[in-house]
């Protein structure tokens, strides 16, 4: 094992795939929920104060769903790659 891993392989195609996927969904809902406090012309829907108040609550939100966890480790990378 030389604890290193190929630059030319590609070690987890189906998760790279599946967080891009996860990255467009999510920044599509975020969009659409900011569309909904704004109208057409872009000034806001609401006072000042609430509009505030929403628009920190949809970042808010948008940022508690960002996480995302990979369920494979370097070992089994390695494992895959031929190094273990």
């Amino acid at each position: 094992m030389n604890g290193y891993i190929s630059a030319d392989v590609e070690i987890f195609p189906n998760a790279s795939a599946a967080i891009d996927q996860a990255a467009e969904r999510h920044a599509e809902r975020v969009a659409r929920e900011r569309a909904t406090v704004v109208r057409g012309d872009g000034s806001p829907v609401y006072a000042i104060q609430e509009h505030e108040e929403r628009e920190a609550a949809i970042l808010e939100a948008a940022g508690a769903g960002t996480a995302i966890t990979c369920p494979f480790t370097i070992e089994d990378a390695e494992e895959r790659n031929g190094d273990a």
